[in-house]
């Protein structure tokens, strides 16, 4: 992706996720290909990327719009999200490296070190308190 599709890619994506993009709301091609510099056909790309992935809805004759939010998209998101979360987890277990290992035990390390709320409950590796 170019640097003026990836801004209006992140940018209209997080416009839609903090609903500063209503749910429905048109999206004009005009406007948008001016602020960002970009062409319609790169733009329309854009927009079959975030339909693709649910964000925006697009209608021949019409153009694109935020897609609607319903009980039921919600509904579907909290009963797919913990197990995408699950599986993404389970993946980066299998392959993390032993950098990725060493620099999770640090982080964890120094979370529960001296002055946290749980570090007077750490246990070194010799079985005594830390």
């Amino acid at each position: 992706m170019t640097n003026g599709k990836q801004q209006l890619y992140r940018d209209l994506k997080r416009r839609i996720l903090t609903l500063e993009l209503e749910p429905g709301a048109d999206l004009d091609e005009t406007q948008l290909s001016q602020e960002y510099g970009i062409s319609r056909t790169p733009l329309r790309d854009v927009f079959r990327d975030l339909a693709g992935e649910g964000y925006l809805s697009i209608e021949s004759n019409r153009g694109a719009s935020v897609s609607p939010l319903s009980h039921t998209t919600l509904r579907d998101f909290f009963l797919a999200a913990p197990m995408i979360y699950a599986a993404t987890a389970r993946l980066a277990a299998r392959n993390a490296t032993e950098p990725q290992i060493g620099l999770s035990n640090l982080t964890r390390h120094h979370q529960t070190g001296p002055g946290s709320p749980t570090g007077n409950c750490r246990r070194d590796a010799q079985g005594g308190h830390g």
